[in-house]
């Protein structure tokens, strides 16, 4: 009983951490900034499903809030920037402690296997941190 009361305190918070994010994705959907949805799967290093989060976004909102025209343009242009932001946040990151361009050892980490590359975003990060160390 007290294994299944340690897993149980384990589980727990993963659990409503996911109910926390589905919570949010659903109150982004409400607003419909496509933009801002768009940046939080770039800056996430989520690749780019339009697709998906609109039968998301739709199966969750009223029909006043479905995705219009310009959505897919907006969902692009957002994840376009959050990607962008997420790999100078690192190159900038490694920039400022004097290391070298860390660019493949970070693309080789087995967490980073799915986040689309951006190696000029990169570059521009560890440049300017580079230039600050």
């Amino acid at each position: 009983m007290k294994s299944f009361a340690r897993l149980f305190l384990f589980v727990l918070p993963l659990l409503l951490a996911g109910c926390q994010t589905t919570m949010q994705r659903i109150a982004a959907c409400k607003a419909g900034d496509w933009k801002t949805i768009g940046y939080d799967d770039g800056i996430a290093g989520n690749a780019q499903d339009f697709a998906g989060r609109k039968d998301f976004c739709d199966a969750h909102s009223d029909d006043k809030a479905k995705a219009g025209d310009a959505a897919a343009a907006d969902y692009q242009a957002g994840w376009a920037q959050g990607n962008w932001n997420l790999w100078a946040a690192m190159g900038e990151e490694d920039g400022s402690k004097g290391l070298p361009s860390q660019f493949a050892a970070r693309t080789a980490d087995h967490k980073m296997e799915k986040v689309p590359l951006n190696p000029q975003a990169y570059d521009s990060g560890w440049a300017k941190g580079n230039s600050e160390y």
